[in-house]
C-alpha cells in the first residue's frame, strides 16, 4: 500500500504552498461519494434511495469494482487543473473516505467491496501529481471515518452517528491518520491533512483530536493539520489554538452555508449581506484573531433557497452575494499576497559583524535558488576588490561566496566590520532575501514588484529600494545585483581612499627633523592621480547611471521617484 513515486521533497516550495493564502475548490464526490454531486453514478439506483457510498456499492454488487474505476478515471483530468491555474486557484481540497486505504482498513459495509479500492491509492496519486504540474497545493480531507463522524450520508453511512462511542472505530481512524501522515508528508504540493470534515461538537471530540494529533506527529513534525470547529468556531478556534501549542501548525476549519434554512430565515440578498458583514464577518475574525489567523473557510456556497429571490433573478443574486462572500472571507483569513498594502522596507547596515550569519544561513537553507546568484555577485566584489583603486582598502579580498561555503576562509572578525565590507555584503543579503520570495513564489521579479505600493529605505540602503523598484525579470535582477553592489562598494571605499590621498598628500610635504620639506616620490604622486582620476570618473558614472536627470526622464521606474526627483 503506497502512493505513486513523487519529485523529490523540495522543504522550500513546500513551505510556500503549506502558508501562502489559499485560493481553492473543493473535489467533492470523487473518493467519497454524495448523491446530489455525483449523479450520474446514483441515477440507476434512485428505486433503492442509496446515500452513502456503501448504499451504491451494495446496490452495485459485482460491477462496483468496475464503475467506480470508471469513475476515478473520467471525474478530473489534467486540464481541468489546467482551466483552475488559470483563474487563479492555487490550492484544492480533496474529500476521501478513510477506506481508500485498502482492503486492510475497511469495515461494516466497506469490508464486503474491499477489492473496489485496491488502487485509489494509485487514482490519489494521479490528482496530487496534476495538481504539482500547475503549482496547485493539495488538502488531502479525511471526510468519511468509520461509523460516521456525523449524521449525514458524506460521512460514509447512512443514519446516526457511531464512531465517538466506539472504540473500535476510533482506534481504526487514528491508525489511518497514521498511514496517511507517513505517505503525504514528504510530497511537496501536499499541504495539509484534515482529519475530520463537520464533526459533531460531542463530548469526547476534544480528547480525540489529541490522539489524532499525537498519532500524527510521530510521523510527520511539520505537516500542517486542519481540524473541523463542529459547528462551534467560537470555542474551537480557542481549542486550535490551545493544541497548535503541543501539536504545532493547527488550522481550523469552517463551513458556511445560507441555502439549509428554514423558510422564514430564507431572507433577500440584501438582508443576508447585512447578516454577513454585521454578524458573520465580526465571528469569523474574531475567531481568525483567537487562532493567530490560523482559520480557512474550507466550505461555502454562493446557492440560496428561492425564498431569497423573491421574483429577483436567481443568478444576479447568486453572484451578488457570492461577491460580497468573497470581500469578507478574504479579509479573515491570514495572507502571505493579499490586497492589501505592502510596503518593502530595505535597513542599513548591522553594527556588528554578526550581520554575515544571515548571509550564510540564507545561502544554507536556500542553496538550490541562490548559489548561482551569490556566486556570481561574488565574483564581481572579488574583481573589483582587486582593482589598483581598491586593493588598498580590501586587503583580504572579497569573495563572499567561498567565505560562505567554508568558514574557514573568512577574515578576521575586523575585517569583516569594516564598513567597506559590510555595506556591499548587506546589500546583497537583501537581493538575496527578494530573489527567495521571488523564486519561491515562483513569479517573475517584476511580477512579485506589482503586489507592493512602494519601496522604502534607512540609510545607504537607498539603493537597493531603488533597485527593488526597477526589477523585471531574472536577468535584469542580474544585472541591477552588480550596479547595487558596485554603487555600494564605491560609496563605502571612497573615504577610505579619500583618508589615504589626504595622508599621502601629508606625507608629500613633510618635514625632517632638520625642518626642511621634503617631497615624496614621483611614483607616489602618480598613485595619488590615478586614485583622484579614477575617483572622479567613478562619481560621474554613479551620477549619470542614478542621478536626478534620470529619475526625472522616467516618471514610471519607481514608487519613490517623487522623493528622489528633488
Amino acid at each position: 500500500m503506497q502512493l505513486d513515486t513523487f519529485a523529490t521533497f523540495d522543504p522550500v516550495k513546500a513551505q510556500v504552498f503549506r502558508f501562502r493564502k489559499l485560493y481553492g475548490v473543493n473535489l467533492g464526490s470523487m473518493f467519497c461519494l454524495e448523491p446530489w454531486i455525483a449523479t450520474e453514478l446514483y441515477k440507476d439506483y434512485q428505486q433503492h434511495s442509496p446515500e452513502a457510498e456503501c448504499d451504491l456499492l451494495e446496490c452495485m454488487g459485482d460491477e462496483a469494482c468496475e464503475k467506480m474505476e470508471a469513475h476515478w478515471n473520467s471525474w478530473l483530468q489534467r486540464a481541468d487543473f489546467e482551466k483552475m491555474a488559470s483563474m487563479g486557484i492555487n490550492s484544492v481540497r480533496l474529500p476521501v473516505g478513510y477506506w481508500v486505504l485498502g482492503r486492510h482498513f475497511t469495515m461494516g459495509k466497506y469490508a464486503s467491496y474491499k477489492g473496489v479500492y485496491d488502487n485509489a491509492l494509485s487514482h490519489i496519486s494521479r490528482i496530487i501529481s496534476w495538481a504539482a504540474e500547475f503549482d496547485i497545493g493539495v488538502l488531502i480531507d479525511i471526510h468519511a471515518l468509520p461509523g460516521g463522524q456525523n449524521n449525514d450520508s458524506h460521512s460514509g453511512t447512512t443514519g446516526t452517528a457511531c464512531f465517538y462511542d466506539n472504540p473500535e472505530f476510533q482506534h481504526l481512524a487514528i491508525k489511518c491518520y497514521g498511514v496517511f501522515a507517513h505517505l503525504l508528508a514528504n510530497i511537496t504540493n501536499v499541504i495539509g491533512l484534515q482529519i475530520i470534515n463537520e464533526p459533531l461538537d460531542h463530548p469526547q471530540l476534544e480528547d480525540f483530536y489529541k490522539q489524532a494529533l499525537s498519532e500524527i506527529r510521530s510521523q510527520t513534525t511539520d505537516l500542517p493539520i486542519y481540524i473541523g470547529d463542529a459547528w462551534n468556531l467560537t470555542k474551537y478556534a480557542k481549542i486550535a489554538k490551545e493544541l497548535s501549542q503541543q501539536f504545532g501548525f493547527i488550522v481550523v476549519d469552517t463551513h458556511r452555508y445560507w441555502v439549509f434554512r428554514p423558510q422564514k430565515q430564507q431572507y433577500r440578498v440584501d438582508r443576508l449581506t447585512k447578516e454577513l458583514w454585521e454578524t458573520t464577518f465580526p465571528e469569523l475574525s474574531q475567531a481568525s484573531h483567537e487562532a493567530s489567523g490560523n482559520l480557512v473557510i474550507g466550505e461555502y456556497s454562493s446557492v440560496l433557497a428561492n425564498g431569497s429571490f423573491d421574483g429577483e433573478d436567481p443568478a444576479e443574486c447568486m453572484g451578488k452575494f457570492a461577491r460580497e462572500q468573497l470581500k469578507a472571507f478574504d479579509q479573515v483569513a491570514a495572507a502571505l499576497l493579499s490586497s492589501n498594502f505592502l510596503l518593502a522596507v530595505f535597513g542599513g547596515q548591522s553594527s556588528s559583524a554578526d550581520y554575515i550569519d544571515e548571509a550564510k544561513w540564507l545561502l544554507n537553507m536556500y542553496a538550490p535558488l541562490l548559489t548561482d546568484f551569490v556566486s556570481s555577485m561574488s565574483n564581481f566584489l572579488e574583481t573589483q576588490s582587486q582593482d589598483k583603486n581598491f586593493s588598498q582598502v580590501y586587503g583580504c579580498g572579497f569573495d563572499v561566496f567561498s567565505w560562505l561555503v567554508h568558514p574557514r576562509s573568512m577574515p578576521d572578525y575586523d575585517y569583516i566590520a569594516l564598513v567597506p565590507v559590510k555595506m556591499p555584503v548587506t546589500g546583497l543579503i537583501q537581493l538575496m532575501q527578494v530573489m527567495v520570495l521571488f523564486k519561491t513564489l515562483n513569479v517573475s521579479p517584476g511580477k512579485l514588484l506589482r503586489f507592493f505600493e512602494a519601496a522604502t529605505e534607512h540609510s545607504q540602503e537607498m539603493v537597493t529600494a531603488v533597485a527593488f523598484s526597477m526589477m523585471s525579470d531574472e536577468q535584469s535582477f542580474y544585472r541591477i545585483g552588480f550596479k547595487v553592489l558596485g554603487i555600494l562598494m564605491l560609496t563605502s571605499a571612497t573615504p577610505c581612499i579619500n583618508m589615504w590621498k589626504q595622508n599621502a598628500l601629508d606625507e608629500a610635504y613633510d618635514s625632517d627633523d632638520s625642518g626642511v620639506e621634503v617631497a615624496n616620490t614621483p611614483a607616489s604622486w602618480a598613485q595619488i592621480r590615478d586614485i583622484e582620476n579614477a575617483y572622479l570618473h567613478q562619481k560621474k558614472e554613479l551620477h549619470d547611471t542614478w542621478g536626478n536627470k534620470f529619475w526625472k526622464q522616467d516618471a514610471e521606474i519607481s514608487p519613490l521617484r517623487g522623493s528622489l526627483a528633488v
